[in-house]
């Protein structure tokens, strides 16, 4: 099947559903996304810090279907030099002279904004990187990241899932044209266990996992979940055959809310 994609700001493409691979590693990476590519996947999310790249390079190698890549380079790593070596690294890892989406993965108060674009900028300059975006990053510091680089910000990665509805951060987002992709979009398996989207489930005869997964993309979102086995990569596929109602999505936008994310470090979005 073709997956639909999103036109970001700077007129490239971001498939609405990516392959996420946060703690896929070694052969079961490797295999993952071989997998997920040859049901049609397009878009694959990794970053540094998931220490995986490597595999999905080995994964990826040679094909020629087109692909959007998209890493992270981690918030310890956003002094000028660090970015550069970051980014370097990711690049040999994965296999690829191009990386479509390179995320800064967590804001660090420590290293100004400033220092940070002006490493991404340069390693645009070289034809590294096709675009920049940003991960956990708030309202406040989605404005000062605009303040401090010219080249727009296209994604907002965060975690989003109807027990994390961030809609003034997502109204944010679309008010000025930053893609909000959604990851932990499954509530790493709590939507499973939720009655009100098992009823709305069995209405749309669909799984929890897809309809959490179609009320994220309803709201303008892509979405990265992981999946690791053939019958869950194809789950996460059929989403794009049905619609939720007004109702559902009442429902859906009014559960108890919970951060599942919340690492000691920096302000988390």
């Amino acid at each position: 099947m073709i997956i639909p994609s999103l036109k970001m700001k700077n007129g490239a493409e971001i498939p609405a559903l990516g392959f996420g691979t946060w703690q896929l590693t070694g052969d079961t990476c490797k295999r993952a996304v071989e997998t997920a590519i040859g049901l049609g996947y397009r878009h694959i999310d990794t970053a540094e810090i998931y220490q995986n790249e490597q595999y999905i390079g080995e994964a990826i190698g040679g094909r020629p279907e087109p692909l959007f890549l998209a890493s992270k380079v981690f918030y310890h790593h956003l002094q000028r030099d660090d970015v550069f070596g970051a980014c370097l690294g990711s690049l040999h890892r994965l296999g690829t002279a191009l990386i479509n989406l390179y995320l800064v993965h967590f804001p660090n108060s420590k290293v100004p904004m400033r220092e940070t674009f002006e490493a991404l900028e340069g390693l645009m300059q070289m034809g590294l990187l096709e675009g920049i975006g940003v991960s956990n990053f708030t309202i406040k510091h989605l404005k000062e990241a605009t303040v401090a680089t010219q080249i727009p910000i296209l994604v907002n990665q965060l975690e989003f899932h109807p027990f994390l509805y961030q809609k003034e951060l997502l109204d944010y987002c679309k008010q000025h044209d930053i893609v909000l992709t959604a990851y932990s979009p499954l509530a790493r398996g709590l939507v499973y266990k939720n009655e009100t989207i098992q009823k709305i489930a069995q209405k749309h005869n669909k799984t929890p996992g897809q309809i959490s997964l179609r009320w994220c993309v309803e709201k303008g979102c892509v979405v990265i979940p992981k999946a690791s086995s053939e019958a869950h990569i194809r789950e996460n596929m059929a989403i794009f055959d049905f619609l939720l109602d007004e109702e559902d999505h009442r429902q859906l936008d009014n559960l108890p809310q919970q951060r599942l994310v919340n690492p000691p470090w920096g302000e988390l979005a």
